[in-house]
């Protein structure tokens, strides 16, 4: 798998767990290796076959630029961090569930728990799940 589009050209001084800047980034997917394909050959022989796979998948495209930072995205989740000072996966994953269109009961359920700043207690499996992983996206 190669990702395009969501890092930047420089090396960065920590980890990014998401795309630079929260753009979009595109996947490229190579051709599978098959566990029987590597059974019979060595051990650096495999090691060459699957950097060789890598290597093809890098040759396409040859030229690879960030995409367009997502500035406002960005702003949102500082924005909640901050508010809420929960981590930058947890903004990233409510900030998503904020901007769905139409979102689905549960989520319209998830979203309400977190403004409300409680969710109802109830017997249903689902929405004690619901609870739980509003509460941790909270804490």
């Amino acid at each position: 798998m190669k990702f395009v589009g969501g890092l930047l050209i420089k090396p960065v001084e920590s980890r990014l767990e998401f795309p630079f800047a929260y753009t979009y980034q595109s996947y490229h997917l190579g051709g599978a290796i098959y566990p029987k394909s590597l059974s019979s050959l060595s051990s650096s022989e495999s090691k060459t076959m699957i950097l060789q796979r890598l290597n093809q998948l890098a040759e396409f495209p040859a030229t690879s630029f960030p995409n367009l930072e997502d500035r406002i995205f960005q702003k949102k989740v500082e924005k909640w961090m901050e508010k809420t000072k929960v981590s930058e996966v947890k903004a990233v994953l409510y900030q998503l569930f904020a901007e769905i269109e139409e979102p689905s009961d549960e989520v319209k359920i998830l979203l309400a728990g977190i403004k409300k700043g409680n969710f109802k207690d109830t017997n249903s499996p689902e929405e004690q799940w619901l609870k739980q992983f509003g509460e941790w996206l909270i804490s």
